[in-house]
This record gives structure tokens, sequence and C-alpha cells, in this order.
């Protein structure tokens, strides 16, 4: 479990900064696309950066980009 609210089926690929994961959502069993950070991130640019990601993407729809549903930036265990 990556958060109490999502449970990792797989690692699906490695990057230098981050790893990224095929989950599953708890409450409605949808799969989903997590990307985690390698680290904590150590300075308060950083999580900006990765939140503004966050934002930007949320806003986005179209049919060939991934819908961005969460963002949390504690993980409590990853396999």
């Amino acid at each position: 479990m990556i958060t109490k609210n999502y449970k990792l089926l797989r690692k699906l690929e490695l990057k230098k900064e981050f790893d990224f994961f095929l989950a599953e959502e708890l409450n409605n069993k949808e799969e989903v696309f997590i990307k985690a950070n390698k680290e904590f991130l150590t300075d308060q640019r950083s999580l900006e950066n990765l939140e503004n990601e966050f934002l930007i993407l949320k806003n986005l729809k179209h049919e060939n980009i991934i819908e961005v549903k969460d963002f949390q930036n504690k993980i409590i265990n990853a396999f």
C-alpha cells in the first residue's frame, strides 16, 4: 500500500527521480497509475514544482492524456 487510498499492484518503470506503479483505488477498485518520488522532497521549490505539475495536469481533459486524480506528498509504505 502506498497510501491509505491505493494498493500497489506492480512497479511499471524506474527513472532517475521517480518510480511508476500500477495501483488499485481501494474504494472503487479502479486501476490507476502512480508517479512516486524516490526520495522525500527536500526543498520547498521541488515540492511546489510537483504540485504545479499536478494542478496543470488535473485541468487537462483529452483522450490522449491520463486523467490526474490525486496529489499526496507523503508515502506510508511502498512494497
